[in-house]
């Protein structure tokens, strides 16, 4: 390790390490005080026009030219313009030759060419005065990427991305465009993109949704399971801002989806590297490996892993020498090809290639045969297994049956080693005769199959056909926070009712039930069940149609009415109380169609009839009589005038379920189990038992994207397939060798989880607690019953600590609290299970936060207990207003929403009075610079707002003036944070005051200006009488109607204007009825810009 972090005790030294591991790797360490930089960018102008002329010094540049590059450059209207000239340079006419020119701004193929910068306490000004960046890196003058260091202890990353967030960017609005992605290191290491989206969420208080969707970390290649801190510091300063593979990534890596951009995962990032090798291997150095299978868990990032290869094999190899790339991606399912197609038609701006549709015999006989010039591009083709009369389509096999080619052109598609297929999961459908006939056209192609669940049986063995090239598995990928934990609930109840079902009316034993279930899930062939279950014609194998018989006495017990009554009011209960609350939407997993619409129409009268739909497929000649009504009822309420396309009502649903409030359900079978991705989705409701391994585990994976506060994925199990489950994610760990108890926490029955919880209690109470002979029980009632008398708690915490301080039992405590907390923080508890435990856990909390306190300030091991009264009372003061919260030491979005919601049941949801309130509590906790700074930042936010609403602008003007005047002078040091947010506070009252007038007594913007102008000169009450202010801009409003469009309007206005005060206020003395005057002047000068001559004369 270059970097142990476990020693460093202060921020300055945590960044001296960091900067001496940069420089020796090839990074110039320049103090931010040295650099010349210009403050509304932030670029280094002389580096950035230096490094300009060296890269383009095969050019004829003027210092004209220069200077229309460097304009060009920090005037790019967005982000997005700025990431296409780093990758790609800009166009400008040069002076001389009046010819455009490509102006390169880094050097990929050069990398010593490029000058790597790395400054720290950067000094910028804002509004609010001067601030001090920790670490900005530069490449050729261009800020790239901006870093906050932390001491690395406890929590302090959430400090740091706050920091980062909520001041610097927030404050650098203007800058932010340059800067590629922003960087915490502290007790956590993350990265994330900097873009206009960001700012976005900044400004509307959402940065959870980039906390918990677009964050980033690496981890060395050959230890991906590693959490040590470390190990993931010095794979982000070798690897990732390694100076080449930074190059590459903003290269080939960053990208935008739409308008949102997006950073590598670190195993796209290797798995992309290694292929291209590969890949080049082949090409240039003709071994005989050609095929290769990555194996990544669903919800990893496959799809954007094949963009980025996809671009890095267009875009990198060089035409010419017979290599004329193109790429083709295979699917075997509609709802792949649409994801697939999305995405790269998103991004296709970037890519610069042509991402098209097409059907084999298309691609063979249009795109690659022999005397066609094939133009690099992407084609995605879809197995169509099934013939389809209506949509007048064949299959897969029939199209290459024929194909209209001579054996010559044939052969030489067979030669061509530059065309690289992608198969996504599309492996368990090219075996048998179809895959032999597809691998015979394209024999010396270049194979690369993406999979999260490789097929594997004894007549098909992914990983046979295919070389692992990289695996990236769901613990990895869980560890990481990509995916959010699994949790599973079995309803025992229904699995009951089902196997007695089954006996009683159809002598199916439990042991068949079981054997049915097992049987299809260990069966995978070149085809899925679960297609031909609707398509019985095609059905060949033997053991299948042994099992058939007991397959439809299983579906006649589903269709009893009791079991569907039993399971849609668990679904509906379930949903309304879990699920709906927390804005998430439900897939329900139906063992037949005509199930699926029984379960919609019930579920609709539970929970609303736009609440849920059923996705089905529908037949040609529908004769099932409830699901042809469920299809006329859809083609009623779904489609407008003649057209009445299943399909297209199919996918308006999957429309309006992805972006609308409705449906929040959806009931399906087959469809949405793979290649849909929604990251609402929290739960799974599953009621079918016939599947394969590979579809429940896809099914499964539905549910595990990230998505703001969701903290798990559910999966409600109706059939009793638990342990299969189980065996499922066990077998794909086992395979490769990765032999490892699955994620204690990744599918675990809630009810073992509270088994889990008291064991823990358990061992505290009996390895601490009574070994200084205090009841646990009696503390945590005691806390329970006086939250509100600190200094009792505080007593009695003095108590615990002083018997703990000393000796192992400390070490102890924090080993056995420490495997608490990370139970009933775990994403993966439920909401009931986390508030049974809450007080327990806090109490247990508050003792440990008292230990680590002390702990932190020991000078050494020799700390005599005596002092500990003191320590033990500072913590509690700093923490008893707080002592009811449930993350003492978080006061940032959720404190303000705990607010919010305070205020709102008080019928009070003025932002002023919020941010008030906010002060308040920071002000009972402490003086910590870094807060203060937080809730600095979150006025600065607010009080901006303002500015941008112009009549709220003119009105507070002179109060934002004093709120930026005090933030600057505490940026100056010239007042404390006490002094800074009490003075804040008196300013902010001020104008929820105010705001709280215009409400009451239903001011106009006139109106409310001119009351503030009579309370400012701190007037008797009956002369700032809300009738004399509306009597007054009331008389002024009639003289702007009646003569607004006339030639004399402005001096009417003028003389109206003090005509009003004059008469209104005659009892008030001359000089204030002048200032009165003067500054009512004022506002309409500036609605009234015509007039604003006459009116400030």
């Amino acid at each position: 390790m270059i970097i142990n972090n476990k020693n460093i005790e202060s921020e300055q030294e945590y960044k001296e390490e960091i900067i001496e591991h940069l420089e020796k790797s090839g990074w110039k360490n320049i103090r931010g005080k040295d650099l010349n930089i210009e403050n509304d960018c932030l670029i280094i102008k002389d580096i950035f026009i230096n490094k300009i002329k060296e890269i383009n010094k095969n050019k004829e540049l003027t210092d004209e030219d220069i200077k229309n590059a460097y304009n060009m450059f920090k005037s790019a209207i967005s982000g997005k313009d700025i990431l296409r000239y780093l990758k790609e340079g800009l166009y400008i006419t040069l002076e001389k030759t009046k010819i455009k020119e490509n102006i390169k701004l880094i050097d990929y193929e050069n990398i010593g060419n490029n000058e790597f910068i790395v400054s720290d306490e950067v000094p910028v000004i804002t509004k609010n005065g001067e601030r001090r960046l920790d670490l900005v890196f530069f490449i050729n003058g261009i800020p790239i990427i901006i870093a906050e260091i932390e001491r690395p202890s406890y929590n302090k990353w959430e400090d740091g991305f706050n920091q980062l967030l909520n001041v610097y960017i927030y404050e650098l609005q203007n800058c932010i465009k340059f800067f590629q992605m922003g960087m915490v290191i502290a007790d956590k290491i993350y990265s994330f993109p900097i873009d206009e989206k960001v700012l976005k969420d900044i400004i509307s208080n959402n940065i959870q949704n980039l906390k918990s969707k677009r964050t980033i970390l690496w981890k060395p290649d050959n230890n991906r399971n590693t959490n040590d801190l470390s190990d993931i510091l010095n794979a982000t300063l070798e690897i990732m801002i390694n100076r080449e593979n930074l190059l590459k990534i903003i290269k080939y890596y960053i990208v935008y989806n739409k308008e949102e951009k997006i950073l590598p995962r670190y195993p796209q990032f290797y798995t992309s590297e290694k292929l291209y090798k590969k890949i080049e291997e082949r090409l240039f150095g003709n071994p005989e490996d050609k095929s290769y299978l990555v194996w990544h868990y669903q919800g990893s990032g496959k799809s954007l892993l094949m963009y980025y290869l996809a671009e890095y094999i267009l875009k990198k190899l060089k035409r010419g020498n017979n290599i004329k790339p193109v790429v083709i991606i295979l699917v075997d399912r509609l709802e792949l090809k649409d994801q697939i197609f999305q995405l790269f038609n998103s991004m296709k701006e970037d890519l610069g290639f042509p991402v098209e549709e097409v059907n084999l015999k298309q691609l063979i006989e249009e795109r690659l045969r022999y005397g066609i010039d094939p133009q690099p591009g992407i084609y995605i083709l879809t197995i169509q297994k099934f013939r389809d009369i209506k949509n007048n389509t064949i299959t897969f096999e029939d199209q290459l049956e024929s194909i209209l080619l001579s054996e010559n052109e044939i052969m030489q598609i067979k030669n061509r080693k530059d065309i690289f297929i992608f198969i996504d999961e599309a492996h368990r459908s090219i075996y048998g005769k179809l895959g032999k006939k597809l691998f015979d056209i394209f024999s010396n192609s270049f194979y690369i199959a993406f999979t999260g669940t490789p097929a594997i049986s004894k007549d098909i063995n992914t990983l046979e056909k295919f070389k692992v090239v990289d695996t990236y598995f769901v613990s990895e990928a869980e560890s990481d926070g990509v995916v959010v934990p699994i949790l599973y609930k079995p309803e025992y109840d229904v699995i009951s009712l089902t196997k007695n079902l089954l006996k009683e009316k159809e002598n199916v034993s439990e042991e068949e039930y079981e054997e049915v279930i097992k049987k299809f899930l260990e069966k995978e062939d070149y085809y899925d069940i679960e297609d031909f279950l609707e398509n019985p014609e095609y059905i060949s194998d033997r053991d299948i149609k042994r099992l058939l018989n007991k397959i439809n006495k299983i579906n006649l017990i589903f269709k009893n009415p009791d079991r569907i009554n039993k399971v849609t009011d668990k679904i509906a209960d379930h949903f309304k109380k879990e699920v709906e609350p927390l804005g998430f939407k439900g897939l329900i997993i139906a063992p037949s169609r005509k199930i699926a619409v029984i379960y919609a129409k019930k579920l609709k009268e539970k929970l609303g009839k736009d609440s849920v739909e059923a996705l089905i497929t529908y037949n040609e000649h529908e004769d099932d009589v409830e699901i042809l009504e469920y299809l006329r009822d859809l083609q009623e309420r779904y489609t407008k005038g003649s057209i009445r396309d299943y399909n297209q009502i199919n996918e308006e649903i999957k429309n309006r379920f992805k972006e609308d409030e409705n449906p929040k359900i959806l009931v399906v079978v087959n469809k949405l189990t793979t290649g849909f991705d929604l990251d609402k989705i929290q739960t799974i409701y599953l009621d079918r038992p016939v599947m394969t391994y590979h579809t429940l585990l896809q099914i499964i994976g539905r549910c595990n994207r990230r998505y703001s506060n969701k903290k798990y994925g559910l999966v409600v199990d109706f059939v009793g397939i638990i342990d299969v489950l189980r065996r499922a994610f066990e077998l794909y760990i086992n395979i490769q060798g990765h032999y490892q108890e699955i994620s204690k926490y990744l599918i675990k029955d809630i009810d073992n989880i509270e088994k889990d919880i008291e064991n823990i209690l358990n061992l505290i109470d009996d390895n601490i607690f009574k070994k200084i002979q205090i009841n646990l029980s009696d503390y945590i009632g005691y806390y329970q019953k006086n939250k509100n008398e600190p200094e009792e708690i505080k007593n009695r915490i003095d108590n615990i600590v002083g018997k703990i301080i000393s000796g192992e039992l400390m070490n102890t405590f924090f080993s056995l609290f420490k495997e608490f907390e990370k139970i009933y923080i775990s994403p993966a508890i439920p909401l009931n299970l986390r508030e049974k435990y809450k007080d327990k856990f806090m109490f247990l909390y508050l003792i440990c936060l008292s230990l680590k306190k002390i702990k932190e300030n020991r000078k050494d091991g020799s700390q005599e207990i005596g002092i500990l009264e003191g320590k033990i009372e500072q913590i509690i003061e700093e923490f008893k207003e707080k002592i009811n919260i449930e993350k003492f030491l978080t006061l940032e979005e959720e404190d303000i929403e705990n607010i919010r919601k305070s205020l709102n049941n008080m019928g009070e949801n003025n932002e002023f009075i919020i941010l008030s309130s906010l002060i308040d509590n920071y002000n009972e906790i402490g003086q910590n610079k870094d807060r203060v700074n937080m809730v600095i930042s979150k006025i600065s936010k607010s009080v901006a707002v303002l500015e941008n609403e112009e009549d709220k602008k003119i009105t507070y003007r002179d109060i934002i003036e004093k709120i930026f005047d005090t933030i600057r002078k505490y940026n100056e040091g010239k007042l404390n944070g006490y002094k800074t947010l009490e003075t804040l506070k008196t300013y902010i009252n001020k104008i929820y005051e105010y705001e709280k007038t215009r409400k009451e007594s239903k001011l106009s913007d006139e109106e409310l200006y001119l009351y503030k102008i009579l309370d400012d000169l701190n007037l008797d009450q009956k002369i700032k009488d809300i009738n004399i202010v509306k009597d007054i801009i009331g008389n002024i409003r009639e003289v702007i109607e009646e003569n607004k469009n006339k030639n004399d309007f402005c001096d009417k206005l003028v003389r109206n204007i003090r005509e009003n005060i004059v008469l209104n206020l005659n009892k008030l003395e001359s000089n204030k009825r002048e200032e009165i005057i003067k500054k009512l002047k004022e506002y309409y000068a500036n609605i009234y810009p015509e007039c604003r001559e006459k009116l400030l004369s």
